[in-house]
């Protein structure tokens, strides 16, 4: 959908094509070009979904997001509004419930929950001409993408690595007027954490797949060998 064009720009544009529409033989530019006016003032809705922050009291917050991508005489634009607060909701009480849920395996495991604590992930969805259905199975597998990403926190472990990194950055007026060019690359270090799997987990298995395992089967003895 394209946004309406300002007024002066349709004032303008309605007053040169109506004098090109009066001279014989310019009807049908007129007609194209009239045509051409949203791709080249409006604006065309490109994206839309959901932006926020899991953690915290209330497990979700964020907002919906809407970019319209512009024309050749008109800017992009993102706009956001207050998201609903039932879909808040079940998105912040579902984080709360499984942030819970691996709490609780990592107890039984007498595996270390710090890293959950203050733990907290980003999101940005996409849902942009989607179904219902398909937009539920892809807040879905968002929501199980947190929950594995949570599970690593207990149960694996984390390095830090250190590397030396190379990119382009512009050049300032002076270094140019000093020749060098348009780009010049620096060098920056940077750390980054790194994932590995547990030593317990099977060929293939994510770290909530190998957390609840794990955590199911002690439980299950532990009921066994109390009776």
């Amino acid at each position: 959908c394209a946004l309406p064009i300002s007024g002066a720009a349709a004032g303008a544009s309605t007053g040169i094509m109506g004098a090109l529409g009066s001279i014989p033989g310019w009807g049908w530019a007129v007609m194209a070009a009239l045509a051409l006016l949203p791709s080249l003032f409006g604006r065309t809705l490109k994206d839309s979904g959901i932006e926020g922050t899991f953690g915290g009291d209330k497990g979700f917050e964020g907002r919906s997001y809407k970019f319209y991508e512009g024309g050749l005489f008109r800017s992009d634009k993102t706009s956001y509004s207050e998201l609903d607060e039932q879909v808040r909701k079940t998105l912040g009480d579902t984080f709360k419930a499984m942030k819970q849920q691996v709490t609780d395996f990592a107890d039984v495991l007498g595996l270390s929950t710090e890293r959950l604590k203050g733990y907290t992930s980003t999101m940005k969805l996409s849902l942009h001409g989607l179904s219902e259905g398909d937009a539920q199975k892809k807040i879905q597998e968002a929501l199980a993408t947190q929950n594995n990403e949570m599970a690593q926190q207990a149960i694996g472990t984390w390095t830090d690595v250190t590397e030396t990194v190379k990119r382009q950055v512009a050049s300032t007026a002076m270094e140019m007027e000093n020749g060098a060019g348009a780009y010049r690359e620096v060098e920056e270090t940077i750390t980054r954490s790194t994932y590995k799997s547990s030593e317990f987990a099977r060929e293939g298995e994510k770290a909530i797949d190998t957390l609840t395992r794990l955590a199911t089967s002690l439980t299950l003895a532990n009921t066994w060998f109390a009776r």
